[in-house]
């Protein structure tokens, strides 16, 4: 019987496409380097991330892969777009009525991972 995919233990392609990172905290500079590349523009910043969600399937499918799906019906409601997206903080987010610090750090990092 094959055991079930644990993102954690993966293959770099599937870590990927779940927008999930290995790095350590120390070596992210919050979420905005990539490639080399600081991206001081939250448009530019917005557009890379749009990318990487399409490449994901969208949004909502990349947040119920990453176990993230009660996020889907916040966004929706409060109409969260790519430029909302890549200025998300644990603030807004509890803002927005997610009160459960975990499932907001996993956010969090995964929206950093993603770029």
């Amino acid at each position: 019987m094959p055991k079930p995919r644990n993102p954690h233990n993966c293959e770099p392609n599937y870590r990927r496409t779940l927008g999930i990172c290995s790095a350590p905290k120390a070596k992210k500079c919050c979420g905005s380097l990539f490639n080399g590349h600081i991206f001081a523009n939250p448009k530019m910043r917005a557009l890379n991330l749009e990318r990487k969600l399409k490449r994901a399937g969208g949004l909502d499918r990349w947040l119920v892969s990453i176990g993230l799906g009660q996020f889907v019906k916040i966004f929706r409601c409060k109409r969260v777009g790519k430029v909302q997206l890549v200025n998300l903080t644990m603030k807004k987010l509890k803002d927005m009525g997610a009160d459960a610090v975990g499932p907001r750090r996993k956010l969090m990092h995964a929206i950093d991972c993603l770029w």
